[in-house]
């Protein structure tokens, strides 16, 4: 059936009965299937057949997107201290909906609390730190090459002269530092001895120790006593007996360093040329451990070696004296 007239909520056209209801055909011939634009609106026709008109605005305004993200800036104090960091804050647009809704003078989102249900703070520091190696190893281009950003880093850093920089100086490469008028090359040889570690040797119950010192050194001379016997006997000597008398004296250390060091020792080829042994008269214990005492009376015997004795009694020219060094 076709329809010449408005009548009721129909308009023009051909029609068909169907559920209790007239229902419009679409021919073939027809300029538009269920939109049209004339011009200035758009218009489809309902199930009655009826144009209607668009309302475009609200239709965008239904489907588009509400959410944003508000930044809010760093604090920082007059000595360059961040007291609060730079936080971002997301926006869905549940938030949005809940808000709008919750009160009626509720019509601009730029306006919603940060700390309104469902506003996501996001923790930019944490995720940037977790992410930093990943960031570093991206490939971008730079000045017409493909670069990681950490190579890109290093490039600038490198070109940038801050206090201290790496150059080439004379066809070499050295370190140097900006002293606020110019830069001044850093003497690598004189730092370190001027900042090298220093260790101090000491003497102890095995060791001795004789330093050597110059203008940045100290040369230390360690003479071990560790491997050494804990005591030795004296080498052989004579004790003049040959005439009654008091107040005879023998240094005892003297005469052992004097053997020991002697120019004329006879050795094996492959014998070192010293024999090792203990420098200082303080190194050792003295004691006589026997003697003829009808000869000889042992007056005394000091801590560096130095015996006493009196002859008593004129039984020959020399008589013997039993000597042990202890090492301290």
């Amino acid at each position: 059936m076709y329809n010449t007239s408005n009548s009721g909520d129909l308009n023009p056209g051909y029609y068909y009965w169907q559920d209790t209801k007239w229902q419009r055909l679409m021919p073939q011939g027809d300029i538009y299937s269920n939109v049209k634009y004339d011009g200035t609106n758009f218009f489809y026709i309902n199930d009655s057949g009826n144009e209607v008109q668009i309302d475009l605005e609200e239709l965008v305004q239904d489907i588009e997107t509400n959410t944003f993200i508000r930044k809010v800036e760093a604090v920082v104090d007059a000595d360059g201290k961040v007291t609060s960091p730079t936080v971002y804050y997301y926006f869905s647009e549940e938030a949005i909906r809940n808000w709008l809704a919750a009160d009626a003078a509720n019509t601009d989102p730029s306006t919603m609390p940060n700390t309104d249900p469902g506003v996501v703070e996001i923790e930019i520091a944490s995720d940037i730190a977790e992410n930093f190696e990943f960031i570093l190893n991206k490939t971008i281009t730079y000045e017409g090459e493909q670069k990681t950003v950490e190579e890109i880093i290093k490039m600038i850093s490198s070109e940038v002269e801050g206090n201290v920089i790496y150059t080439e100086v004379g066809g070499e490469m050295v370190f140097q530092y900006y002293n606020g008028t110019e830069y001044i090359t850093i003497d690598l040889g004189d730092f370190v001895v001027k900042n090298q570690l220093t260790y101090e040797v000491k003497g102890g119950d095995d060791v001795n120790v004789a330093n050597v010192i110059d203008e940045n050194h100290t040369t230390y001379t360690v003479e071990v006593k560790a491997a050494m016997p804990k005591f030795f006997y004296m080498p052989t000597i004579l004790f003049d007996t040959s005439t009654i008398q008091n107040g005879l004296t023998v240094n005892l250390h003297q005469e052992y360093i004097d053997q020991f060091t002697a120019a004329n020792i006879k050795k094996n080829p492959n014998a070192p040329a010293t024999i090792p042994h203990l420098p200082s008269e303080n190194d050792l214990h003295y004691y006589v451990t026997d003697f003829d005492d009808n000869v000889i009376d042992i007056v005394e015997i000091t801590d560096t070696g130095m015996l006493t004795y009196n002859v008593i009694n004129n039984s020959g020219p020399y008589s013997y004296v039993t000597v042990v060094f202890v090492v301290k």
